[in-house]
């Protein structure tokens, strides 16, 4: 008798062909799809090459539209480089975001100078040189509401060498190649407190490696991570594609086993970024990109020195260190402690003391660095003081869903920076003079 004379038999056999031929037909319609984006790059939509069109460097072995591959940098983007960023933060794919409203997001255009640079307002010449990260590109904000575009920043010609992701080994390779053309009075160099050191670390590592960037990253992305179609489904649904995906009223997505240092006032924090700036002295200088930034900044204060150029450092707060206050004041300690990652021990201290080591952990790199400017004969920016003030009477310096400065962060910025210019550049005369009058 057949196998399948058995009529059930039969149709059993035939069920799990048919299934069998549709699990292959999708997995190879996915392997399909995948290939098909990694050879034709610009199928990918614009919202999501343009909000962080470098993260598609660790999907692809050959650059894509405006950005190209660089040997000491990793990447750059291309001269004349142009894109529209429907921006809302870094942090918006973390949470539950049911109630994302249009009026959330940030329609900015992008624009980049011959040297790929963000500098919508500068001028042919540059008084001011202002090297860094993210903080400084400031895709989500505006060309007029920039901090060097204000009109009380304006006369002092401020021309930006930023990327975001850059640390302090690519802001030496960005003085060396560009700094100096136009002969500037001032060069301030831009610090992130929450992930500048550990992304020199990163810098070093690829460095040591012998790899390309791109086959780096690969190494230290997660395997899931370098999935194209997922990049898409991550990205769509968390950060660019929000818009027309948004969830239903009430509808809970993103459920991220962290605790959410969320609060109505401040927006969201992060709780990685948080982490990254409650460290102690001790921990910073263990840190091995601390060491390597030290040394970066060395050579960049010499190269200054040498070419008679006013140097100084700034250090740009995270959120969380602004409003640490009003964290603390928001959530029990268990809660921050988890947030942390570091338990409650049977000898730690009360609450009081608890919030107290917090507040003085988070200032500990400023301190650190200040004591090198001190030794070092450099200048010094401090925006914490005036950001802290303003957050003091209610002002919301960064966006919602995100780590970096918004509209009212960047005048605030320019506010301090119109007043430590000046004072910078008077001391360094003042100080050239009294040189050449000694002699």
């Amino acid at each position: 008798m057949s196998k399948t004379g058995n009529p059930s038999v039969a149709h059993a056999i035939e069920l799990r062909h048919k299934i069998t031929a549709l699990i292959l037909s999708f997995l190879t319609s996915i392997a399909c799809i995948e290939i098909g984006f990694r050879l034709f790059p610009e199928l990918i939509p614009e919202t999501i090459r343009s909000y962080f069109p470098y993260y598609g460097l660790y999907l692809f072995d050959r650059s894509i539209p405006g950005l190209a591959l660089d040997e000491d940098l990793g990447f750059r983007y291309e001269p004349f480089s142009k894109s529209q960023c429907r921006y809302i933060g870094d942090l918006v794919y973390q949470y539950n975001l049911s109630s994302l409203t249009d009026s959330d997001y940030t329609l900015v255009s992008l624009s980049y100078d011959a040297d790929g640079f963000r500098n919508p307002c500068a001028g042919d010449s540059d008084r001011v040189i202002m090297i860094g990260d993210s903080m400084i590109e400031a895709i989500g904000v505006a060309d007029d509401d920039l901090f060097y575009c204000q009109k009380n920043t304006r006369p002092w010609r401020i021309r930006t060498l930023a990327t975001s992701t850059y640390c302090s080994a690519q802001y030496l390779t960005l003085m060396k190649r560009h700094a100096f053309r136009n002969s500037p009075e001032l060069i301030i160099v831009s610090i992130f407190e929450s992930n500048d050191i550990d992304d020199r670390e990163t810098y070093e590592s690829w460095k040591l490696s012998g790899l390309t960037y791109t086959q780096f990253l690969r190494t230290i992305i997660p395997a899931k991570n370098r999935s194209i179609l997922f990049n898409l489904v991550r990205y769509g649904k968390g950060v660019l594609e929000l818009k027309f995906n948004r969830p239903r009223e009430g509808r809970s997505v993103f459920a991220y086993p962290e605790v959410r240092l969320a609060e109505n006032r401040t927006g969201y924090i992060g709780n990685d970024y948080f982490r990254r700036i409650v460290r102690t002295k001790s921990e910073w200088k263990a840190n091995p990109g601390y060491p390597l930034l030290l040394k970066d900044l060395s050579e960049m204060s010499q190269r200054c020195r040498e070419a008679g150029v006013s140097f100084a450092v700034m250090l740009m707060p995270d959120k969380a260190h602004i409003y640490i206050d009003s964290i603390l004041d928001s959530h029990p300690e268990e809660t921050l402690r988890t947030a942390l990652r570091r338990p409650s021990q049977h000898s730690e201290p009360s609450d009081r003391a608890f919030h107290e080591n917090l507040t003085a952990s988070v200032d500990s790199l400023r301190e650190l660095l200040q004591e090198w400017c001190v030794s070092h004969d450099t200048a010094f920016i401090d925006p914490i003081p005036a950001f802290q003030d303003s957050a003091a009477h209610g002002e919301i310096l960064y966006g919602k869903f995100d780590t970096h400065l918004n509209a009212r962060g960047h005048a605030c910025l320019a506010e301090l920076l119109t007043e430590r210019i000046p004072r910078i550049l008077d001391a360094a005369h003042s100080s050239q003079s009294n040189s050449t009058e000694s002699h």
